[in-house]
């Protein structure tokens, strides 16, 4: 039996993250849409997701899973950046909600059990054997790669939280 690739759980991670996402966003639509008695149309669907912002995050969430077909330099910073932008926005999901719930319910659970997948990502992703042999890079210019990964994922994170927190921006997300 061969052995199992580190880097196929990464994909696995990313993979089952994305259809989380698609099943919840797709979710939301139907219920928006019995609740309020609305047909199925094309039209009655594209003002839903204009209106509820259901599907914002869909290019970042698809963005990784193209990049897993990808064995490149390019693939390994954009799957990195998915994981760093994934750990903020937990984190600060968790800091709003510490800040103002003093209890401790399941959905917090939850999101610290989720913590978890990115931080396991991220050290898979950064293990030797598959920055070196599925990616082709060098030791010397991982730690760079990181940090660029670490303020690209932190940036869009702290961009999209500012987009859906703010009444006066507007913008992509």
């Amino acid at each position: 039996m061969k052995k199992l690739k580190q880097v196929y759980v990464v994909y696995a991670i990313i993979l089952l993250i994305f259809v989380l996402y698609l099943t919840a966003n797709i979710y939301r639509l139907v219920n928006i849409h019995d609740l309020n008695g609305l047909s199925y149309s094309l039209k009655s669907i594209y003002r839903t997701i204009s209106i509820y912002g259901i599907f914002k995050l869909f290019l970042v969430f698809l963005i990784p899973v193209i990049a897993i077909f990808y064995k490149n330099r390019f693939s390994w910073i954009l799957i990195l950046t998915y994981f760093y932008f994934l750990f903020c926005r937990i984190i600060t999901n968790l800091l709003f909600d510490l800040t103002f719930n003093d209890v401790l319910d399941v959905y917090m659970v939850i999101f610290i059990a989720f913590l978890v997948l990115p931080m396991l990502s991220i050290y898979l992703l950064n293990s030797t054997p598959t920055f070196k042999s599925v990616y082709g890079l060098e030791k010397k210019s991982l730690s760079t790669y990181n940090l660029m990964a670490f303020i690209l994922g932190c940036g869009l994170s702290l961009l999209v939280y500012i987009s859906q927190n703010n009444l006066y921006f507007s913008s992509f997300f």
